[in-house]
């Protein structure tokens, strides 16, 4: 069981978070493309050239995910070669990651014009509004004119009563009201950090998912490589057949008078043979 658990903790844990920060990165990826690549797209008016534009939009997201892939795959590798072409390649990664967010930032802009077209809407209908109500009581406009405008002023109030009651952003408008400031510095405030939070997704899930897959693939060539080197000093310890043999011990002092009394009382007398099942030992010195 204990050994179960520590084969799931150091290879298929880091496996499943590495997978799981790469899809997430990818995912955010996909996001972060489609926002820039309309953003470009719309800033061309031909078809040839909003083509051209949202490409070029499309290739700066997909080459910062590779950058950031690579780099964190070179960091993990061994020699300081590699880890300064991988830090050359974060940086590089960066830049083109600052470049799409001022694109989904672009994308994201509608936000804030959508709170400046209705306080222009709002600016017109007041003086709409005044305009009328000071037209319907001049004497020098005729009495039917003058009841027409009433109506006008009437309906016209009524309606500028409905624009004041729609709030462009509630979301900025609660926030602005919190901080006692004003809505178009939250509104721009909120449009940057949206920007930079697909961001954020993309460069940190790719960059650590790859790190942990590579740290994983650099742990398990390690590992080969050690049990490669084990099994080979096991095969040059044996012999040809397989068998390991024992290497002679030394003589300690005083064993080699007994060890050889002990062999010629077991050889007894010439051409008498030991008795079988014992097994004889003759020294160095009764060979010589």
């Amino acid at each position: 069981m204990e050994t179960e658990t520590m084969h799931f903790k150091t290879r298929l844990l880091p496996a499943l978070l590495g997978w799981a920060m790469v899809a997430i990165g990818l995912g955010g990826m996909a996001t972060v493309m489609w926002m820039t690549g309309r953003f470009g797209w719309s800033l061309q008016e031909a078809t040839a050239d909003r083509w051209a534009s949202a490409s070029l939009h499309l290739l700066n997201d997909a080459a910062g995910a590779i950058l950031v892939a690579a780099s964190g795959v070179m960091l993990n590798l061994a020699g300081w070669r590699t880890r300064v072409m991988g830090l050359i390649a974060l940086l590089c990664a960066l830049v083109l990651v600052a470049y799409s967010i001022v694109s989904v930032y672009g994308f994201m802009s509608n936000r804030i014009t959508q709170l400046e077209s209705h306080k222009n809407i709002l600016a017109w209908q007041k003086a709409d509004l005044d305009w009328k109500r000071k037209t319907s009581v001049s004497r020098e406009v005729a009495k039917a004119d003058r009841v027409l405008l009433r109506a006008e002023a009437h309906l016209a109030a009524k309606q500028l009563k409905e624009s004041l009651q729609f709030v462009a952003d509630a979301q900025a408008a609660g926030i602005a009201a919190w901080f006692n400031t004003s809505i178009e510095r939250i509104q721009r405030a909120l449009v940057i950090s949206t920007s930079c939070i697909g961001q954020l997704i993309k460069v940190t899930c790719i960059f650590f998912g790859f790190s942990f897959l590579s740290y994983r693939a650099v742990d398990l060539a390690a590992a080969e490589a050690k049990g490669k080197a084990g099994s080979e000093s096991a095969g040059d310890a044996a012999g040809p057949t397989g068998r390991q043999f024992d290497h002679p011990q030394p003589f300690k002092s005083g064993q080699h008078a007994t060890q050889a009394g002990h062999g010629h009382h077991l050889m007894g007398h010439v051409g008498h043979p030991a008795p079988s099942g014992q097994v004889t030992k003759v020294s160095q010195f009764d060979q010589s």
